[in-house]
C-alpha cells in the first residue's frame, strides 16, 4: 500500500464536454446555471487518483477552472 496506494487506471472513459450542465438543468434550471458560460472555479477536495476529477473537469466544460487536491497533495506546515 505504502509504494502504491491508489489502485492504477485500466482505462478512462471520459463523459461529452459540458455534459455536466444538462444534468444539472432539471434541478436548478437553465437561469441558474448560466455561470457555465464564463470561466468559473471548481475545487474537488479529496480527489484520490484524480480519476473522477478528470472526468468532472471534462463534464463541466471548457470554462470550468478545476483545482483537484487530495490528503497526500498537502503539506504539513
Amino acid at each position: 500500500y505504502e509504494q502504491a496506494p491508489y489502485p492504477r487506471w485500466t482505462s478512462l472513459s471520459l463523459p461529452a464536454s459540458g455534459v455536466l450542465r444538462q444534468a444539472l438543468t432539471p434541478f436548478y434550471g437553465a437561469d441558474k446555471l448560466g455561470f457555465f458560460d464564463e470561466p468559473f472555479d471548481v475545487l474537488i477536495a479529496g480527489c484520490g487518483t484524480g480519476r473522477q476529477a478528470l472526468q468532472t473537469a471534462v463534464g463541466l466544460g471548457p470554462n470550468a477552472r478545476v483545482l483537484a487536491v487530495d490528503v497526500e497533495d498537502l503539506a504539513v506546515m
